[in-house]
């Protein structure tokens, strides 16, 4: 059985497949900590919808062409969910 977190975040994946925003945004909240990893070029946390779509979606959108995730895992540690996957996309 998946936990709450994970199906959150399951979510989430299942509105970027689909292009949506709004989906993709639903299930993360104003105490949401959403953490991108070292080496992306959106590296830290940041907190609730607003900072995430700031820092992390508009910055995509602004600075790639193509821009792609393909979720390949998502492992459920319970009150830390960690997405597997590949990005690509060519840097305008």
């Amino acid at each position: 059985m998946s936990s709450k977190n994970y199906d959150a975040i399951k979510a989430h994946y299942a509105g970027s497949d689909a292009k949506d925003l709004v989906a993709m945004m639903a299930p993360v909240t104003e105490t949401t900590a959403w953490t991108e990893m070292a080496g992306f070029p959106y590296a830290g946390t940041y907190i609730g919808p607003d900072a995430v779509i700031a820092g992390v979606f508009k910055r995509i959108g602004e600075d790639w062409d193509g821009y792609t995730f393909a979720l390949e895992k998502l492992v459920d540690g319970g009150s830390t969910i960690v997405g597997i996957g590949t990005y690509s996309g060519t840097y305008k």
